[in-house]
């Protein structure tokens, strides 16, 4: 019992000693990095199109419809990689109802359309675009024009051109 008694009391002391030597480690603070400013290509990928670059045609938003659509053809020599515009909504009377800018990844390869959709500006479907069908039995329709403004197009970023 002895030697029970005495081999507990070193362990304990083992386990005070070894607790009081315990050290937290310090947190190392993180080394700090010169970040080299990239170098900027020598021309700009973001693009004002020229006239007659893009065509918009096919505008289409049915009554109660959720979803605005479009053909955009690409009339230039570089594919475009996306597009922003701005949607300006009349009535007929040319009073103005809303306007919306609207950005998308759109790949349009050169001389080639695609179909863009957009959200409706319409939240109470009420609104037909004037050239569209309207359906038969719609009691409160609104007919609306727009003009479609080309804010900027994209082109993808290809390093060997100068």
């Amino acid at each position: 019992m002895k030697h029970l008694l005495i081999a507990f009391v070193a362990l304990m002391s083992v386990v005070t000693l070894s607790a009081q030597n315990y050290r937290r480690p310090t947190p190392t603070r993180p080394q700090r990095q010169t970040i080299t400013p990239i170098e900027r290509p020598q021309f700009d990928t973001v693009a004002q199109p020229p006239r007659d670059s893009l065509q918009i045609t096919g505008f289409d938003k049915q009554l109660r419809s959720k979803r605005e659509t479009m053909f955009v053809t690409n009339s230039t020599s570089r594919q475009i990689h996306s597009i922003a515009l701005k949607i300006d909504y009349y009535d007929m009377q040319d009073y103005m109802l809303h306007s919306a800018t609207h950005s998308a990844r759109l790949d349009i390869p050169a001389g080639e359309t695609r179909q863009l959709e957009v959200p409706s500006f319409d939240r109470t479907d009420r609104f037909y675009y004037h050239e569209s069908p309207v359906p038969t039995r719609a009691q409160q329709a609104t007919p609306f024009k727009v003009k479609i403004t080309v804010l900027y197009i994209t082109h993808p970023f290809t390093p060997t051109e100068q």
